[in-house]
């Protein structure tokens, strides 16, 4: 049975139950008001804590509904495996029980066979989806299928797609439980051929080509892993054939679900394909084998009609344009007209234009023509306002400076600032070691410039010694740095002490 179906089961019971029960109808007065609450089964959490869950307090009003919305509360934080309430009449009013089992808590996680992902990895993937398995939490039913799930996705992820995933529960006391997951992974996945259907503008030879990541098994790649079918990476690869079939004007194209089917072949390989798999009798599979179809529409091919542009101010329209590998009557080439934007984009950002956008808007015609409009938001120009380093502890502040082409109050050229960038990695002694922070100030249409590295060691220091014919016995020493006293200086000093000559320069 699997344990979260039983445990859905359980639970629709329980509420079912503690919903249909009838309630005691209450007496006048003072018989109607919630006398105390009680609660019974509890061991590791302490009473007090459980009340403080309830919104409802002895001496408010008894109520039925209100009972059942606490139940329903209660029963979501997932801490019980069992949960009633229960109203009994006394002479001093109704005393409200809440019966309890708790659920016991993860002592320990532990992962066997599991060896294509990393345990890290899965705990990582589990916090992000809202679903890990924390020391001392309760057992939840929903988290471990979830964990399931995750897990499986990962091995599929590493070319294990027949992997399974079993779970045990093993009691390390009445309130504790260890969650093991017994990892199948399977054999691993090996594309044998790629096809695509429905292609006829280019070659399945060419948009195989056009995949970065994944290729068919070929003996002249043996050492190649891209034949290995990760399915993420593939859906990734196949927005490259999209992006071929968009560079050469098919506007329309649609790249449909792959399909995965086995491939057969002696011993479970490719026909013709090189060894590996293990198909013997008595003998898990170590490989198994696929075909990856991709079903594609390719639609009608498109030139270029009219080209306009709207909403620019610092440019007229010929110099936008000009900017754009694109002219009417042309094959449209989606690449080509993103690298134009992308240029318009670097000649504002060198006027200052830091927020400066575009946007393309393609207007398919009968006459398979697609107009172009070039839609431009410049927004205001803006200066740098601070320009700090971290990181440099010996080297100086101005010695990064100069090799920064801004400084405050200058018009923030993007340009510039990637030639600055490249200037302090190439200086050698101090690195940047994260992405640069560029904070805009909206109000003063200014930036702040933040640049983290670390320092870099380029000192040499050699010493040495010996007996010679000239200098009798002698000590040798040397020490050279590209970065003196943290100015950027090359300094170099030589020391030689013998019995005969002492000799120092620098």
């Amino acid at each position: 049975m699997n344990p979260a179906a039983g445990g859905d089961r359980i639970r629709a019971g329980i509420l079912a139950v503690a919903l249909a029960v009838p309630w005691p109808a209450p007496a006048a007065d003072a018989e109607g008001a919630i006398h105390r609450i009680l609660v019974e089964g509890n061991q590791r959490l302490e009473a007090e804590a459980i009340l403080g869950w309830l919104s409802v307090r002895a001496g408010d009003p008894f109520d039925r509904d209100r009972l059942r919305e606490e139940f329903r509360n209660l029963w979501k934080r997932d801490v019980f495996g069992e949960l009633s309430i229960e109203a009994r009449d006394t002479p001093e009013g109704t005393v409200v029980i809440l019966h309890v089992r708790e659920k016991p808590v993860v002592s320990n996680v532990t992962y066997e066979g599991l060896k294509s992902a990393g345990v890290d990895q899965v705990e990582e993937t589990l916090k992000q989806v809202n679903a890990s398995l924390a020391i001392g939490a309760p057992v939840s039913q929903g988290r471990i299928q979830k964990a399931r799930e995750v897990i499986r996705q990962l091995l599929r992820e590493a070319g294990r797609r027949s992997a399974r995933v079993h779970t045990e529960m093993i009691p390390i006391s009445l309130t504790q439980q260890e969650v093991r997951f017994r990892v199948e992974e399977g054999p691993k996945t090996k594309i044998g051929e790629i096809q695509f259907l429905g292609n006829r503008a280019n070659s399945g030879r060419r948009l195989r080509k056009s995949l970065r990541w994944t290729e068919p098994h070929s003996v002249w790649k043996i050492f190649s892993r891209k034949d290995t079918l990760h399915e993420a990476r593939l859906r990734d690869d196949l927005k490259a054939v999209a992006a071929l079939y968009e560079s050469q004007g098919y506007l329309d194209v649609q790249i449909h679900p792959e399909r995965i089917l086995p491939l057969g072949g002696k011993g479970g390989e490719p026909a013709g394909g090189a060894g590996g798999a293990s198909g013997g009798k008595g003998k898990a599979k170590k490989k198994e084998w696929v075909r990856v179809e991709v079903p594609l529409t390719e639609g009608g091919q498109y030139r270029v009609g009219a080209m306009r542009v709207r909403g620019n101010s610092v440019f007229t329209n010929a110099e936008v344009l000009e900017r754009i590998p694109l002219g009417p009557g042309e094959v449209f080439n989606d690449s080509a007209l993103n690298a134009g934007l992308s240029r318009l984009e670097l000649a504002y950002g060198e006027r200052g234009y830091f927020y400066m956008t575009t946007n393309k808007v393609l207007e398919r015609q009968p006459d398979r023509t697609a107009n172009v409009r070039i839609d431009i938001e410049e927004d205001e120009k803006y200066t740098v306002n601070r320009l700090e380093f971290r990181g440099n502890s010996t080297t100086r502040d101005s010695v990064l400076r100069r090799e920064f082409p801004l400084a405050e109050d200058d018009l923030f050229d993007i340009r510039k600032f990637r030639v600055g960038l490249r200037r302090i990695n190439q200086l050698g002694y101090w690195r940047i070691t994260e992405e640069p922070e560029i904070r805009p100030l909206r109000a003063e249409r200014a930036v702040d410039i933040v640049i983290s590295g670390k320092e870099e060691s380029r000192n040499e220091i050699q010493v040495g010694g010996g007996v010679s014919g000239v200098d009798g016995a002698f000590f040798s020493g040397s020490y050279a740095t590209s970065n003196f006293l943290g100015r950027g200086e090359i300094f170099q000093a030589f020391l030689l002490a013998g019995g005969r000559r002492q000799l120092f320069y620098f």
